[in-house]
């Protein structure tokens, strides 16, 4: 059995360089909201065992929604 592969390119293609740069700027913004995220939770925390509830902010902003369930027509039964 004999394999035959096709002849090495003398250059790379450009387009797979691309393809990594276009990635790097995904993974600033998963960082950031990583860490956007973390700090929210500490500052909740701390929200909570001072005030003994959960404010409406940082909850949504860690659930990722700006409205709350029931204006939508869900409840909560």
């Amino acid at each position: 059995m004999r394999l035959t592969l096709p002849a090495v390119p003398d250059s790379v293609p450009r387009s797979g360089a691309l393809n990594v740069l276009t990635a790097i700027p995904q993974r600033f913004v998963l960082v950031a909201y990583f860490i956007g995220g973390a700090a929210v939770a500490v500052i909740g925390w701390f929200a909570v065992m001072f005030t003994a509830t959960w404010p409406t902010d940082i909850r949504d902003f860690r659930a990722g929604s700006t409205t709350s369930p029931c204006e939508y027509g869900h409840t909560s039964r």
